[in-house]
């Protein structure tokens, strides 16, 4: 691809993006103010002719002869890192065109050299490193740095990595940004401190602004036991009652999982480098499950699960699409549903997964038979209790080993549908930090 359709599509991808947040009335500037352009020139008397910019926004307050403020965006779309000398040429330029009230914004789908993210900030040049969707681990219906708060942006430390590390790769977030006061993931809070904060008329400011984004999830909340009836109901309406779920049959005999296109692939090098285990699109529905030889049978069963829950709790209405690794195995099912769209994705679909392999009462049943078998009793540390006592890891090794011969499921799995139905407590982990 050449160096100028690249730099023509990142330029127009941040061209639309910032046209959404305009007519959508998230820009920081009320949509009646503001006027977008791609390619327009600007008059340098340096020069004595017009300088071109990529992308711009002109602030229009009414019956203004002129724009009041200016943001230039230069778009890099280059394979290696952004020099410093590109950051003090878009400097220079963006000075000829008005110093007052310019907001000069480099963005690069690389990172930058610590001398050119170093220039930005000593000349207070916002910057912004694009992600494309489709590098990213969960690709929201919405883009999560313009539909989370502020609060939900990562640490300084990791969209320091974003915006420096060449190899980064983000998972939710398209944009990692550093303005003239902080670094954030948020497009609002990003483009507010470069419109607002040398801003002297505070009136003009509020007549002019709109809010910073403050909200929580726009997924719904489901609690555990809607999960638990709804992989019940699931289970139930493809007339699958046994112990061992075999996903194949629930798929051909569940009406709204028969249209779901389910693709085992073996694994690639790009898939076992990013330790991918599975990926979905929503549209058309496809699930692709990437197995090595030597794969897992029960965490390769619980992927599979773990996809179909997106399906079948209706996540397409928020995800276009997701890649599904070794972090999200079912170890992330012990955290608790949050106020963050993509944390409360994958925690219902980790939860709704482990009911539909496991299903409740059948659990139950087999698991107070193993207590049964080996003498387990509840001496008020828990039903089944483990530490660091060989004795302890004796027993939970019987019991789960029955139970993952039974189910299909890895220990993990398991583990986590013991501790989510009270019956386990591991406080391994807890010892191990004392």
């Amino acid at each position: 691809m050449s160096t100028t359709k690249k730099g023509d599509e990142l330029e127009i991808a941040v061209f639309n993006f910032l046209k959404e947040e305009i007519e959508s009335n998230r820009f920081p500037v009320k949509k009646e103010f503001c006027r977008l352009h791609r390619q327009k020139g600007y008059f340098s008397r340096d020069r004595g002719s017009h300088i071109f910019f990529d992308v711009s926004v002109e602030v229009w307050l009414p019956d203004a002869e002129d724009y009041s403020m200016l943001f230039l965006f230069e778009c890099k779309n280059y394979g290696h890192a952004v020099p410093v000398n590109d950051a003090e040429e878009f400097y220079v330029k963006a000075l000829q065109v008005g110093a007052t009230g310019t907001k000069p914004i480099l963005v690069s789908t690389n990172a930058l050299q610590s001398g050119a993210l170093n220039f930005c900030s000593s000349k207070r040049i916002g910057v912004m490193r694009y992600f494309s969707k489709e590098d990213l681990k969960w690709v929201l219906r919405r883009s999560a740095s313009v539909g989370f708060a502020p609060s939900d942006s990562q640490s300084d430390a990791e969209i320091m990595a974003g915006l420096t590390l060449t190899d980064y790769h983000s998972s939710v977030f398209e944009l990692f940004m550093q303005s003239p006061i902080r670094r954030t993931n948020s497009l609002a809070e990003f483009l507010h401190d470069l419109a607002f904060l040398s801003i002297e008329d505070r009136n003009l400011a509020n007549d002019i602004s709109n809010p910073l984004p403050r909200r929580g999830s726009i997924v719904r909340y489901l609690s555990v036991g809607e999960l638990e009836c709804r992989a019940s109901a699931a289970l139930c309406e493809a007339g699958i009652n046994s112990s061992y779920v075999d996903l194949s049959e629930l798929c051909s005999r569940l009406p709204a999982a028969k249209e779901i296109r389910i693709e085992h692939r073996p694994a690639t090098e790009s898939s076992v480098l990013q330790n991918t285990l599975a990926r979905i699109s929503f549209n058309p529905p496809l699930i692709e499950i990437f197995t090595e030889p030597n794969s897992h049978a029960g965490r390769d069963r619980f992927t599979l699960a773990h996809e179909l829950g997106h399906f079948l709790l209706g996540h397409g209405a928020y995800l276009k699409g997701e890649q599904y690794d070794d972090t999200d195995q079912p170890e992330a099912g012990k955290t608790i549903d949050g106020d963050n769209d993509v944390r409360r994705l994958e925690y219902q679909a980790n939860y709704f997964a482990a009911c539909l392999l496991m299903p409740r009462d059948r659990f139950i049943e087999v698991f107070s038979a193993q207590l049964h078998r080996f003498d387990v009793r509840n001496k008020e540390l828990g039903v089944l209790y483990v530490d660091s006592q060989k004795c302890n890891l004796d027993t939970y090794f019987s019991v789960t080993n029955r139970l993952m011969t039974v189910f299909g499921a890895s220990r993990a799995a398991i583990s986590i549908r013991l501790a989510g139905l009270g019956l386990l407590r591991d406080v391994r982990d807890d010892l191990a930090g004392t």
